[in-house]
């Protein structure tokens, strides 16, 4: 059952992540503003990338627990 349950949590959070790397989405960051001197669509790219990392360790490392 806790398997399945975490299988569930991956395939709604890799939908997630999917849709954070759409061209629509992409689009809205791709200006040529600068953050910190790096460019708006490099640093969100970046930023998405580490989300998407932390948040399936956490629910790798959550349900691996129990």
């Amino acid at each position: 059952m806790r398997e399945r349950l975490m299988n569930e949590k991956l395939v709604f959070f890799s939908a997630i992540f999917c849709v954070l790397l759409l061209y629509p989405v992409l689009s809205i960051f791709n200006r040529s503003s600068l953050i910190w001197g790096i460019p708006t669509l490099y640093l969100y790219l970046f930023v998405a990338w580490i989300f998407i990392i932390a948040v399936l360790f956490y629910v790798v490392r959550k349900d691996s627990r129990e």
